[in-house]
């Protein structure tokens, strides 16, 4: 599939919310448990500037598409957390102050490390443009996801709309990645060996380390992804980034989704096995596996 990137810089807004009903929101509320789901992937989109830092480094600045698009990306997650916080607070949930400071304060060193050396190999080779565009289009696909399965769980109205507007920008968004990467990977054989190996080593499921108050992938996973729903969803995901040049028999999205979901439930399983007993009353698509 060929992206007209005109195209998309001419689509390219903020997500809509004047039509949302917000007095209606408020009345309907959010639980405990989606409140914190969503203060995870607003912190996320808020922070999305951290990967663009990492991206806009060497050979991926020469680039007119790339460049073009990361900007009306930043422009679009970033309308996307504001209007998740926004959600947030109209249900009672308001942030006191923006985290943005504080993720970068408390940056890891490994996050540290892994930033220097990918923004060195962003100068040292345009190949590594590759790995950037294949792990966005993960990241937006586990992205798309996440808000999509939290639009089905809520009872709010509301934000069942709002939610199912931001998954259907994650997917333009993984669209024109996903191109970009299948473009640069059939290029070459060393940007396909440099690819696997990048994802292997580095990719996380999205705002690990900056989401939520511990920035632990964990709490989305076990609220929405628990289930057969979602191992489905890993699997339709593998097998679509398998399909990319060098990634034949990709299953990193199944593997890293399960091993955040297992650490989870060993560093908080009393939270743990609460979300359990939710999704097991509501059942259907949430329904836990054993």
């Amino acid at each position: 599939m060929n992206l007209d990137i005109e195209r998309f810089l001419d689509r390219s807004r903020a997500v809509e919310t004047g039509d949302l009903d917000w007095a209606l929101a408020a009345r309907q509320g959010l639980s405990e448990l989606e409140a914190a789901a969503l203060r995870y992937m607003a912190d996320t989109e808020n922070n999305t500037i951290l990967y663009l830092r990492r991206v806009l480094a060497g050979h991926t600045t020469r680039n007119y598409e790339l460049i073009a698009f990361l900007a009306c990306w930043l422009y679009e997650e970033t309308h996307h957390g504001r209007a998740i916080d926004r959600f947030l607070a109209a249900c009672g949930y308001a942030q006191a102050r923006p985290r943005y400071e504080e993720v970068v304060a408390t940056t890891g060193a490994s996050q540290r490390i892994a930033g220097a050396l990918t923004r060195t190999a962003a100068v040292l080779t345009p190949h590594f443009t590759a790995v950037h565009m294949a792990w966005g289009a993960i990241s937006e696909m586990f992205a798309a996801a996440s808000y999509t399965q939290l639009a089905r769980r809520t009872e709010n109205t509301e934000l069942r709309r709002l939610l199912l507007r931001v998954a259907q920008d994650e997917r333009r968004h993984q669209t024109f990645y996903y191109e970009q990467a299948r473009r640069r990977l059939e290029a070459s054989r060393f940007a396909q060996r440099l690819t696997r190996f990048g994802l292997g080593r580095f990719w996380t499921p999205v705002g690990d380390g900056v989401g939520g108050e511990d920035g632990d992938p964990g709490i989305v996973g076990a609220l929405l992804h628990d289930n057969a729903w979602s191992r489905r969803e890993w699997d339709r995901i593998d097998a679509m980034m398998g399909r990319l040049p060098g990634l034949a028999g990709f299953d990193l999205s199944r593997r890293r989704a399960l091993e955040t979901i297992a650490a989870f439930k060993q560093k908080r399983p009393a939270l743990a096995q609460a979300i359990r007993e939710d999704n097991a009353a509501i059942g259907g698509r949430f329904t836990p596996l054993d």
